[in-house]
């Protein structure tokens, strides 16, 4: 299969998500495939909660190997696991969260902070 034009071109800068996981069948199915997209692949920031009671922190790690087995790495994913954190969404009065997605941002996303002087 081949990736769409706009990963081809690296138009897409990173993406985010938030209390999620890849669902359990489509684990099955990603399990130990090689990187598909290579360098114009997105890099991808979980954030996730350990009090999360709808996803467990498993779920989220084995989501995050998954992804990483699909997309070519441990530097392509990053999983950011919170210590009383739910599964609601961004915290913006929680600091070292908000940290991580802004950092995550800065790094990745295409005319924001670092890689919009490139």
């Amino acid at each position: 299969a081949h990736p769409p034009a706009s990963l081809q071109r690296g138009l897409l800068g990173g993406v985010v998500g938030v209390a999620t996981e890849v669902l359990p069948e489509r684990l099955l199915v990603c399990g130990g495939r090689p990187a598909v997209f290579g360098p114009a692949c997105p890099s991808v920031l979980l954030v996730h909660g350990m009090s999360d009671e709808q996803t467990s922190p498993r779920a989220a790690e084995l989501s995050a190997n998954a992804l990483r087995a699909a997309l070519g790495g441990e530097e392509r994913v990053v999983l950011n696991v919170f210590p009383g954190r739910g599964g609601q969404m961004l915290r913006g009065g929680h600091a070292e969260e908000m940290l991580c997605v802004m950092q995550f941002f800065s790094d990745h996303l295409h005319g924001v902070g670092r890689r919009g002087s490139e």
